[in-house]
C-alpha cells in the first residue's frame, strides 16, 4: 500500500467551522443535524488494518497560520508499516461546510486552487450528496465525492451508526475505496479494494477532548510487537 492511499484517513480527523479569511477556528453552522466530526487539539485516533500490521496514528498537535492568514489545524501522522514508520504533518480547515486539506504555501500561484486544497468530507453530509474534490482547470481531470448513509459500521473500536461512506468518481477515474465518517466522531476507516483484494483500515482507538473508546496501542509497544 503507498502512503497516498492514507491521505484520507484524516481525518481525520476532522470537522469544524471556518472561512477563508477568518482566523476564528469556530464559525458555527446553522443546522439540526449533528457534525460528523469534531476537531480538538490533543484529539487522537488510531486504525489497524485486517490484513497487515498496518498502524496509522493521528494527532491533533495545534493550530499553525497559511501564508495567507487562514488558520489551520497541523495533524500528526505516523504510519507504521511492515516494520517501518511513515512521518508526516498534514495541515486542515473546515471552509464552506467542507472538512478541506491543504498546504501551508502556495503551490502555484497562477493556479485557480493555488494552495493545492482538497475536499474529503462535509461536517454535514447527506445521503445521495456529490461535490467537487479538488479545483482543477481541466474538466477531465476533476473528481468529485459522493455520499451515501448506511446502518452501521463495525470498527475494532465499537460499532457506529448512522455511517456516511464516501466514494470518489471522475472522468476515467476508477475508484477503488470506502471512506467512512460517523456523527460526533469524525473519520473512523477506509475500505481499499480491487478485482482480488479487500483490505480494512478501521479505528481502534479514538481521544476526542476527555472522552476515549477502543484500546490505545502505545508506538513502541507496536514496534516491539512486530519486530
Amino acid at each position: 500500500m503507498h502512503k497516498k492511499v492514507f491521505i484520507y484517513l484524516i481525518t481525520f480527523t476532522i470537522n469544524i467551522s471556518l472561512t477563508t479569511c477568518s482566523t476564528n477556528i469556530n464559525q458555527p453552522i446553522i443546522t439540526n443535524q449533528v457534525p460528523y466530526v469534531v476537531l480538538n487539539v490533543g484529539d487522537i485516533k488510531q486504525y489497524k488494518s485486517d490484513v497487515s500490521d498496518l498502524l496509522v496514528h493521528h494527532e491533533i498537535m495545534g493550530t499553525v497560520f497559511r501564508s495567507d492568514g487562514q488558520k489551520v489545524y497541523a495533524i500528526l501522522e505516523i504510519l507504521f508499516f511492515n516494520k517501518i514508520g511513515y512521518y508526516d504533518t498534514l495541515y486542515a480547515f473546515i471552509k464552506d461546510d467542507f472538512f478541506t486539506l491543504t498546504q501551508l504555501d502556495t503551490v502555484d500561484s497562477n493556479n485557480i486552487n493555488p494552495f493545492s486544497e482538497e475536499r474529503v468530507a462535509k461536517v454535514h453530509p447527506k445521503d445521495n450528496d456529490r461535490f467537487l474534490f479538488s479545483n482543477t482547470e481541466t474538466d477531465s481531470l476533476k473528481k468529485y465525492f459522493t455520499v451515501k448513509m448506511i446502518d452501521s459500521l463495525v470498527t475494532p473500536a465499537k460499532t457506529f451508526y448512522n455511517v456516511a461512506v464516501y466514494k470518489k468518481t471522475g472522468v476515467n477515474y476508477v475508484n477503488h475505496s470506502s471512506v467512512y465518517y460517523a456523527p460526533q466522531i469524525g473519520h473512523i476507516g477506509i475500505t481499499l479494494y480491487n478485482d482480488q483484494d479487500t483490505a480494512n483500515i478501521l479505528l481502534s482507538y479514538a481521544k476526542m477532548d476527555k472522552n476515549e473508546i477502543g484500546i490505545y496501542t502505545k508506538i513502541e509497544d507496536f514496534k516491539k510487537s512486530n519486530n
